[in-house]
């Protein structure tokens, strides 16, 4: 799969470590901009108008948002592996709008941890996007990379191509974004054959 990968600098060594596991899983991972600097410790984290202005001068929303988005991106992946705020496993608000977007645009979304349910102003808005908990777990990606989204009774393709039901073997095409109604036989999940 092409995974996304964000969260907040603060966590960008722990990006760049799952980077390299999915990696060797044969997943492609993007990171956010500078990651590899910030985690080396070349640039630092900062918050307020300092933080503000890199994103506004390097365009950083608008430009994860187009990864995020483009076709080729399969999932995103974010992290939430830190103490912040007074909040274990803490989502930022840029990692938070980041989901937003893949929510948006159907793409499988994990989140590296369980969210926590006392950041109240967000924790209804996350579980809304049913995002994949991993709980580390990186066989759990594995486990979903030909699962489609499921959109209540119908699924969402992810890709162009044949997808086949897991329960009879029964197949369909589809262009990627067009939906894709319940298999007869009621039972299957619609999977994409590579």
């Amino acid at each position: 799969m092409n995974i996304v990968i964000c969260g907040s600098m603060a966590v960008a060594i722990d990006m760049v470590v799952v980077k390299g596991q999915l990696e060797t899983r044969g997943h492609s991972c993007t990171l956010p901009r500078n990651t590899e600097l910030y985690a080396s410790g070349v640039m630092k984290d900062v918050g307020g108008s300092e933080g503000a202005q890199r994103k506004i001068t390097g365009d950083l929303i608008r430009d994860y948002h187009q990864l995020i988005r483009n076709e080729e991106t399969d999932a995103v992946l974010a992290m939430n592996s830190k103490f912040k705020n007074g909040v274990q496993c803490y989502v930022g608000g840029n990692t938070f709008l980041e989901m937003g977007f893949a929510h948006i645009e159907h793409k499988k979304l994990f989140l590296f941890n369980p969210w926590s349910k006392t950041q109240e102003t967000i924790a209804q808005e996350i579980e809304a996007m049913q995002p994949i908990v991993l709980f580390g777990d990186y066989d759990e990606v594995d486990r979903w990379e030909n699962v489609i989204i499921d959109q209540g009774e119908t699924q969402l393709a992810l890709k162009n191509g044949n997808y086949r039901c897991s329960n009879d073997g029964q197949t369909i095409f589809r262009d990627g974004g067009q939906r894709i109604p319940p298999c007869s036989c009621g039972k299957g999940k619609w999977e994409h054959n590579k």
